[in-house]
């Protein structure tokens, strides 16, 4: 890839990424509603297979750094965040932004205190309390570029390991969600195998160097979306899933991510076309 194709793909990239975030806002303005469904049918997805995407493989030789940064990027702003909240929590009861009648909301003893200290630190299980139930995604995000990159570590003389590593993770997601099992002490749950499957689809996508959809294409996608709507919309906050639609679900949800790429892709060709027409 020559360095202006590179900066071509930054840009979409960083599109796709300003997408998601308007996505995830309008997700949450628009709670229980039509709007609420469609989006989420595809702005989660999106977040992980981006992240996939922008996965550096010269971290494949320097686990190191690359949890370092992870643990600075994801794993500190959730940890500090989350003791900030945590430590407020008495005096948002007293100023009754918290229900004080209510187990999860009410006020904490300093032994309830050490508990949930000690789950945010080394489970990351802030989102169980009031305020912080978003932050599910870090938690989320942080387990799925961990166990991805060591699959990708261990597999990378592999060839098409990352297809591999998207079957073995939708295998993993179907069986957690019969068994309803957690990795106990981690509370590592279904949508982080899926998290997984999508991240490997982002990277595999770059890897392969995918050629945007034709227009043809882009209105069968849409299709596919629209049926998605009607019959296999799920969220991924949700710790399982039905077996029955997750699947079509982070299908179309790639099938969507591709269509995003595409059409800025297009409008960026087109941008560059008036822009040499002009010169």
């Amino acid at each position: 890839m020559t360095a202006s194709q590179i900066e071509s793909h930054n840009d979409i990239i960083s599109c796709m990424k300003a997408v998601a975030i308007m996505a995830m806002v309008l997700g949450h303005a628009c709670v229980h509603t039509p709007v609420d469904s469609v989006v989420n049918l595809f702005h989660m997805p999106l977040f992980f297979f981006v992240s996939g995407y922008c996965f550096k493989e010269k971290y494949l030789n320097d686990a190191r750094t690359f949890l370092q940064r992870k643990l600075k990027g994801i794993y500190w702003p959730y940890l500090k965040w989350s003791i900030f909240f945590l430590l407020l929590h008495n005096v948002f009861c007293y100023l009754h932004i918290h229900n004080i009648n209510d187990a999860w909301t009410g006020y904490y003893t300093l032994t309830e205190y050490k508990g949930r200290l000690f789950n945010i630190v080394t489970r990351m299980q802030a989102q169980d309390y009031p305020l912080l139930g978003g932050y599910w995604f870090l938690k989320t995000l942080l387990w799925t570029n961990i166990l991805a990159y060591l699959w990708l570590r261990l597999t990378r003389r592999w060839r098409y390991n990352d297809l591999i590593g998207i079957g073995v993770a939708l295998m993993l997601t179907i069986v957690d969600d019969i068994t309803q099992y957690s990795v106990s002490f981690f509370n590592i749950q279904s949508h982080e195998y899926a998290a997984i499957a999508l991240f490997l689809a982002g990277h595999a996508f770059r890897q392969y160097n995918l050629r945007p959809l034709s227009i043809c294409e882009c209105v069968i996608v849409l299709c596919i979306f629209v049926a998605g709507y009607f019959y296999w919309s799920t969220a991924m906050f949700l710790p399982f899933f039905d077996n029955t639609i997750i699947v079509p679900y982070l299908i179309s949800a790639v099938l969507v991510i591709w269509l995003i790429y595409s059409a800025f892709y297009k409008l960026q060709r087109i941008s560059i076309l008036h822009a040499s027409w002009g010169g």
